[in-house]
C-alpha cells in the first residue's frame, strides 16, 4: 500500500445504553440508510458475560460454535457480539449502509454512557468489541480498512475542532522504570523515527526517565500535537484503578489516569495520546467502582480527543509492530481508524493464530484524526488545514440582473421579514479571531482548493457557538444585526427546541451565520464555493439524475406540504417525509459526489456574497417547490433576516 492511498467514511453510530423496561438498547442515531433501534440481545446480567472476554492468545482450531464461559473462542464471541448488536432493525440498517456506503467506507463508532447507577454500562463497555464478526462472511469487521471500529464516551465536554498541525510535533515519553520487568523500548523507539522520517515538518523529542513534572515542564515549553507513552501499565485490583509506571529518581512511581488527565488537560494542542502500555484501555468493572478510572477513560473525560491505549497484556515484538505501522500510516496521510487498521493488520501477519490484534482500542471524541496532509485527494470527513486571517467581506460585488434573482414566498407567508435599515457591516466589525477549544467537530468535505461543511450547522453546533460567544444569546445580540425574530424558537439563552439537535439552526441572521464561521476558523462560503461544492456548472442538482417515482432525494414542499407552493399537481407522488426541516444527515441520496449533504432543499443557506445591505442565499429550502431547490439561481435577502428556513454552512481555505 502506497502513502497516495486513501479512503473516505460514512458514520454508522451505534448507541448503546439503557433502554424501556431496564432492557439494554441499542439505537442508530447516525447511518447511511436512516436511523433505528433496538434491543441489545446479551443475558440480563452482567454476571453470563464472562465468556464473552475470551484470551486473545490463541485462535486455536476450535469451532465457532456455542460460547463456554472458559476459553471461548474469539470468533465466536465476535459473531455473538455481532449477532446482540446486528438484529432487527438495526441489522437491517446496517447491512442498507453497507451498500450504500459504495466506494467508501462505513466506520463503526459505538457509543457509550457510564454511569455509576448501573454497573452493566461498564461491563459493556469492558467487552470486546473490536473482535465483531459479520457471521455470514466470517469477516472481522476491525481487520478490514473499510469498517474500522472506534468508541466514543459521552462526556460532559463538547467535541474539538482539530486543524491539521504544522509542524507536527511528537512527544515521546520512554518510561522505563527500574525495578520493573525490561521493555523493548529501543526497538520502539526506533520504530518511531524511521516511521516519521520521510515526512516534512514533523518534530519527535524524547523525554528520558521524566516524571509527571517533567513531562509537564514539556508540555510547556513546546505545544505537542501527539503524545507517546511506552513502559509499563495495570488495573489495579481489586481498587480498579488503571495506573501507568513513571520513572523516578529512585525507581518508579504509579501514576493514575486521572492524575495523567490533569497534567493534559491544559494542552488543547494535543491531538492523540497513544498509551502503549499493557492495560491502559481497560475500564474498570463491578458495584461501586469509578467507572472512569482507568486510564483512557479518564483521559478521553479530561478532554482528550483522541486516545489510542491497550485493553489487556501486549508482548514487546506485537506492540512495536503495531506502532511502527499505524506511524506510518498516520505520516502517508490516513485518518487514524484507517491507521489503527493497518496496525491491528500488521499484528495479524505477524501472529496470525492469535487475536492479539483486537487488543488496541481507540477512544474518539471528534472526527477521526488526521496527523499528516496526504498526497493525492484529502479524505473529505475530516477536519481543515489550519486556518488562514480571516479576510475583508466585500460590502458590495456584481450581481446578475434582478430578474434573475428569485423572491422567497416564506418571508411573507410567516411574517418573519422585519426589514429594517441597518449599517452594512463586515464580519471584522463583529467578531474577533478566535481559536476556541469549544469549537465543536465540523465534518467537512474537500472541493478543489477549498474545503465546505460536510452539513449545515446544526442547532447542537450553534449552541457551543452561544455558550462561548455570550454576546450572541437570543436576548443579548445587538439590535442592529437581526431583525426582531433571532432563535425566536429557541426556549432559552442556550436551549434549542427539543428533538431537533441534529436539526439546521434557522432564524440566524447572516452576521450570526458569519459570527460561527469565523469562531469556527473561517467563513461563510462564496456563491462561487458553493456553486463549486453543488456542481452547479455540470448539473442543476447535486445528485445529477432525479427519479420522481423514487424516494425524494430533497426536503421541499411536496404534495402533502401544507403551504401554498406545494408540488401537489407536478409531483404529486414524491414524499420527503418532513412537514419542516429535516436532520442535517438526511438524504444521503441527495448528496454531492464529494459527500456533502442538502445543498438542495431543506434551508436556504448564507453565503458570503453582498450587495449593499442584501447578501446571497443558495439551494432553496423545505418550503419552496422542488424546481426553485436547485442550485443555479440564487436569492437575495437583507442580512438581518432571521427566518425559519435559512440557515447555513461553513467554508474553509488551505
Amino acid at each position: 500500500m502506497n502513502g497516495r492511498s486513501h479512503i473516505e467514511y460514512e458514520d454508522f453510530v451505534v448507541h448503546i445504553g439503557p433502554g424501556r423496561d431496564g432492557q439494554l438498547a441499542v439505537r442508530v442515531l447516525e447511518s447511511p440508510a436512516g436511523e433505528g433501534e433496538g434491543v441489545l440481545g446479551l443475558p440480563e446480567s452482567p454476571a453470563d458475560w464472562p465468556q464473552l472476554r475470551p484470551p486473545l492468545g490463541d485462535l486455536g482450531a476450535r469451532s465457532a460454535g456455542p460460547l463456554h464461559p472458559a476459553g471461548a473462542d474469539p470468533r465466536a464471541v465476535g459473531e455473538a457480539l455481532f449477532r446482540a448488536v446486528f438484529r432487527g432493525q438495526v441489522g437491517k440498517l446496517f447491512a442498507r449502509s453497507l451498500g450504500a456506503a459504495g466506494e467508501r467506507g462505513l466506520r463503526i463508532r459505538l457509543r457509550f454512557r457510564l454511569e455509576s447507577q448501573d454497573p452493566r454500562l461498564a461491563a459493556l463497555l469492558g467487552l470486546p468489541w473490536e473482535l465483531l464478526r459479520q457471521p455470514d462472511t466470517r469477516d472481522f469487521l476491525c481487520l478490514s480498512r473499510r469498517t474500522p471500529i472506534v468508541r466514543s464516551l459521552e462526556v460532559p465536554r463538547p467535541a474539538p475542532l482539530l486543524p491539521f498541525p504544522s509542524p507536527l510535533r511528537i512527544l515521546v515519553v520512554h518510561a522505563e522504570a527500574p525495578g520493573l520487568p525490561a521493555l523493548d523500548l529501543a526497538d520502539e523507539r526506533r520504530a518511531i523515527r524511521e516511521a516519521w522520517g520521510g515526512t516534512a515538518g514533523a518534530e519527535i523529542e524524547f523525554l528520558e526517565r521524566g516524571g509527571l513534572a517533567e513531562l509537564r515542564k514539556a508540555l510547556l515549553a513546546t505545544p505537542f500535537h501527539v503524545l507517546h507513552f511506552m513502559g509499563h501499565g495495570e488495573l489495579s485490583r481489586p481498587a480498579g484503578e488503571g495506573i501507568l509506571y513513571f520513572p523516578e529518581s529512585d525507581g518508579w512511581r504509579p501514576i493514575s489516569g486521572e492524575s495523567l488527565a490533569v497534567v493534559l488537560k491544559d494542552f488543547p494542542s494535543l491531538r492523540l495520546v497513544f498509551l502503549n502500555a499493557c492495560e491502559s484501555g481497560r475500564t474498570p468493572a463491578g458495584t461501586g467502582l469509578d467507572l472512569y478510572a482507568g486510564v483512557a477513560a479518564a483521559l478521553v473525560l479530561g478532554g482528550l480527543p483522541t486516545v489510542l491505549a491497550m485493553q489487556l497484556d501486549v508482548d514487546d515484538a506485537a506492540a512495536v509492530a503495531f506502532s511502527r505501522t499505524v506511524y506510518l500510516r498516520l505520516a502517508a496521510g490516513d485518518p487514524i481508524d484507517a491507521a489503527v487498521t493497518e496496525g491491528r493488520l500488521a499484528v495479524h501477519a505477524l501472529r496470525p493464530t492469535t487475536a492479539e490484534w483486537a487488543i488496541p482500542v481507540l477512544f474518539t471524541r471528534a472526527v477521526p484524526v488526521r496527523l499528516a496532509e496526504q498526497p493525492a485527494a484529502a479524505d473529505p470527513f475530516v477536519p481543515s488545514p489550519e486556518p488562514q486571517e480571516p479576510r475583508k467581506m466585500p460590502v458590495t460585488v456584481p450581481l446578475p440582473p434582478t430578474s434573475r434573482w428569485r423572491n422567497r414566498r416564506t418571508a411573507i407567508l410567516f411574517g418573519l421579514l422585519a426589514l429594517a435599515a441597518g449599517a452594512a457591516w463586515t464580519g471584522d466589525h463583529l467578531v474577533s479571531w478566535l481559536r476556541a477549544p469549544s469549537v465543536p467537530a465540523l465534518y467537512r468535505v474537500r472541493v478543489g482548493e477549498f474545503w465546505i461543511g460536510r452539513f449545515e450547522v446544526s442547532n447542537e453546533d450553534f449552541a457551543h457557538f452561544v455558550r462561548a460567544h455570550p454576546e450572541w444569546q437570543k436576548s443579548r445580540a445587538d439590535p442592529a444585526f437581526h431583525d426582531g425574530e433571532y432563535l425566536k424558537s429557541w426556549p432559552s439563552e442556550t436551549a434549542y427546541p427539543a428533538g431537533l439537535a441534529d436539526h439546521p439552526v434557522t432564524q440566524v441572521p447572516w452576521y450570526a451565520a458569519q459570527a460561527f464561521c469565523t469562531w469556527a476558523g473561517g467563513s461563510l462560503p462564496t456563491r462561487e464555493q458553493w456553486q463549486a461544492a453543488a456542481h452547479t456548472a455540470e448539473h442543476r442538482f447535486p445528485w445529477r439524475e432525479t427519479d420522481p417515482s423514487g424516494s425524494a432525494p430533497l426536503n421541499f414542499c411536496d404534495a402533502d406540504c401544507p403551504h401554498q407552493q406545494r408540488d401537489a399537481t407536478f409531483l404529486p407522488r414524491f414524499r420527503d417525509g418532513y412537514s419542516a426541516t429535516a436532520p442535517v444527515h438526511a438524504f444521503p441520496g441527495g448528496r454531492s459526489r464529494e459527500g456533502a449533504y442538502n445543498l438542495s432543499g431543506n434551508v436556504w443557506e448564507w453565503c458570503l456574497d453582498a450587495s449593499g445591505e442584501d447578501r446571497v442565499t443558495m439551494g432553496g429550502s423545505y418550503l419552496m417547490m422542488f424546481e426553485e431547490c436547485s442550485t443555479d439561481e440564487p436569492g437575495l435577502q437583507q442580512a438581518r433576516l432571521c427566518a425559519a428556513d435559512v440557515g447555513f454552512r461553513c467554508a474553509w481555505v488551505g
